[in-house]
């Protein structure tokens, strides 16, 4: 091939576009580096050397889907009666959807509930995902029914529950008999020729505890390893358990990272077959992925949308099996029709819309993307490996070990919060006072237990249907699964109920020094600090100060040399008058200014605005007094 007409080209070296770049930058290249909390080191440039040997370690092939890259539309759908879900269920038919993600079933007592719940599924056609955590009566029931109608063969999807989630959540679990149950379900849909899966686990308790990638993977599969053990112990093979496990996640929003998650798991699951001598060591890795409700915030809820739709496409080029995308308001006690159609829409966009489907792993061969699954796959392995030395995955959270780095994780997640390392739009970063104050939705309460008649539970004894048995409890301290925005929602919902956001433009008053062009940019950042906690302001000139009398909150806002030739001497004769007022400072370099005079503190780019905000509220409480 021939060069373009007018165009000269040059076989440029490695080490010469390198000695370009720091030319450019006026520093070292390595400069550019940085390091995440996941411990992944990000350049600025990857090439194929940074692949090379990653391509020769044995094992390190990413096992992919044979046909498409397709994926089920699994949507979560939530009822409170049999014919609502039956209509749910009609609806999301009607709209595309043929898989149905449930996970509360406590409103369905009886066979004639189930008949009218579920009477809208094609039982050949459509695919069930029932996670039904520790309603195992409600299995019990559902195995029968299906059973005396002869549909058991036809069913597709996934029946079961992760059996660590009690004890992950709550601190207390009858882990026993859950395992003793998982044993007979299988055992008896082997028999009966169900085909549908039993074994879940579910890592997305990982990521909703703050955990960051490389724990979200070791817990998951460390987790998954233990349950093998377990189960291979009551008599299983592991064949039979690899046909059975579905892993789930949940995705965040940033994009390269969460393909790299995926992609890292589906080299874990091989390496795990392996360990455990799996014969059929080709037995894919069913991966079931929802986007992250512990990224999603309740105020400015359609930047929800952005975060969501990123993560579903995160997802998809990962190549799960599985996908719910999360309606944009699903953090609020009322979510909405619109924000269940859009995220069910969503799913179209990119499947085929944007023909995502139609590439097997269209990520692979990117140089960044292969190296930093690598990194993922390998550091999380080397953890996995460290916590079987420990004692295994159940005596690590008996000794505190998992909860304490999760912690850990979390708090580094909320500081960075706080000091605005990470900027939340709406939430810590351009917040918006006059946004509607949201209902946020309480806890998960699927796991409640549904009664059930005597009669029916000897139907299914006698019927040979697997039931859990009670045994004595395991307890631990349970996991903290929060969003990692929560704190400032409710700090802001304080202000609301105490109506103290109403209150706050007169008590809190920015006093401007100087030129405006020079504190401009100052003022903006306070009103912007501000109404992050729902609070309002009323700024006036340093002339102007005088005047005001029912002040709570002073802040000087200017120039560190405008401040130079002001003299905060009449700061303790106001105190004095007004016991309860407080003055704030900002710039930098202000430190002998504040060591002169009483003044309460400094707005600085190192703030920590979660602190300085309950200081005001708190404040602006004992002066409503």
């Amino acid at each position: 091939m021939g060069e373009i007409e007018g165009t000269t080209t040059h076989n440029v070296k490695k080490q010469q576009w390198i000695s370009e770049a720091e030319n450019a930058i006026k520093g070292s290249l390595e400069s550019l580096h940085k390091t995440l909390y996941e411990g992944i080191k990000i350049k600025p440039l990857y090439d194929l050397e940074d692949v090379e040997d990653i391509n020769k370690i044995k094992g390190m092939k990413i096992p992919l889907k044979e046909s498409s890259n397709s994926w089920n539309i699994n949507q979560l759908l939530s009822a409170d009666t049999p014919l609502e879900l039956n209509e749910k269920i009609n609806y999301a038919k009607s709209r595309g959807q043929h898989s149905f993600y449930l996970t509360n079933f406590s409103f369905i007592r009886k066979s004639e509930d189930l008949n009218l719940a579920f009477q809208s599924i094609d039982w050949k056609e459509d695919t069930l995902f029932f996670d039904v955590k520790s309603q195992s009566d409600f299995l019990s029931q559902f195995l029968y029914e299906q059973y005396r109608k002869k549909r058991l063969p036809y069913i597709k999807g996934f029946l079961g529950f992760d059996p660590y989630e009690e004890l992950l959540t709550t601190g207390e679990s009858d882990l026993t008999s859950k395992l003793d149950f998982l044993v007979d379900v299988i055992h008896w849909k082997e028999r009966n020729n169900a085909p549908t899966r039993s074994i879940l686990v579910k890592g997305n308790l990982f990521n909703q505890a703050g955990g960051d990638p490389i724990q979200q993977l070791t817990y998951t599969f460390s987790e998954a390893y233990e349950v093998m053990i377990k189960l291979m112990n009551r008599g299983l093979s592991i064949d039979l358990i690899a046909r059975h496990m579905v892993i789930s996640f949940d995705i965040g929003p940033h994009f390269f990272m969460e393909i790299a998650k995926i992609r890292a798991a589906k080299q874990l699951w091989v390496s795990l077959l392996h360990a455990l001598g799996c014969e059929n060591g080709e037995e894919k890795i069913y991966i079931h992925a929802s986007t992250s409700v512990h990224d999603q915030t309740a105020y400015d809820v359609y930047g929800n949308l952005l975060r969501s739709t990123t993560a579903g496409f995160s997802a998809a080029v990962a190549g799960v099996d599985e996908l719910t995308i999360l309606p944009f308001d699903s953090v609020l006690k009322d979510s909405s029709p619109l924000g269940e159609r859009i995220a069910r829409n969503t799913h179209f966009i990119l499947r085929d819309e944007s023909f995502l489907s139609n590439v097997i792993d269209p990520s692979s061969g990117s140089y960044y993307i292969e190296t930093i699954t690598h990194q993922l796959a390998e550091q999380a392995w080397a953890q996995i490996k460290m916590a079987e030395n420990d004692g295994g995955f159940e005596e690590r959270l008996k000794t505190k070990i998992i909860q304490k780095e999760l912690q850990k994780s979390l708090r580094e997640k909320i500081d960075e919060v706080n000091d605005r390392t990470k900027q939340v739009i709406g939430i810590n970063v351009y917040a918006n006072v006059m946004d509607p104050h949201p209902t946020i939705k309480m806890k998960d309460s699927s796991n409640q237990i549904a009664e059930r008649d005597d009669t029916h539970l000897s139907l299914l004894t006698n019927s040979h249907i697997p039931l859990m048995r009670k045994e004595e409890k395991v307890t631990i301290q349970p996991i903290q699964t929060i969003r990692y925005v929560e704190h400032i929602e409710t700090l802001r919902q304080k202000a609301n109920v105490t109506k103290l956001d109403l209150q706050s433009k007169s008590k809190i008053f920015v006093v401007t020094v100087g030129l405006l062009k020079n504190h401009k940019t100052m003022l903006d950042k306070v009103s912007g600090i501000l109404a992050v906690g729902g609070l309002s302001c009323t700024t006036i000139s340093f002339k102007e100060f005088e005047k005001v009398e029912k002040g709570v909150i002073y802040i000087f806002c200017g120039k560190e040399s405008d401040f130079e030739d002001l003299h905060f001497t009449f700061i303790r004769s106001y105190k004095k008058k007004n016991p309860g007022s407080s003055f704030y400072i900002t710039s930098k370099g202000t430190e002998q200014i504040r060591k002169e005079y009483p003044i309460d503190g400094a707005i600085t780019d190192q703030l920590n605005i979660y602190d300085f905000l309950q200081t005001i509220l708190s404040k602006l409480e004992d002066d409503s007094r």
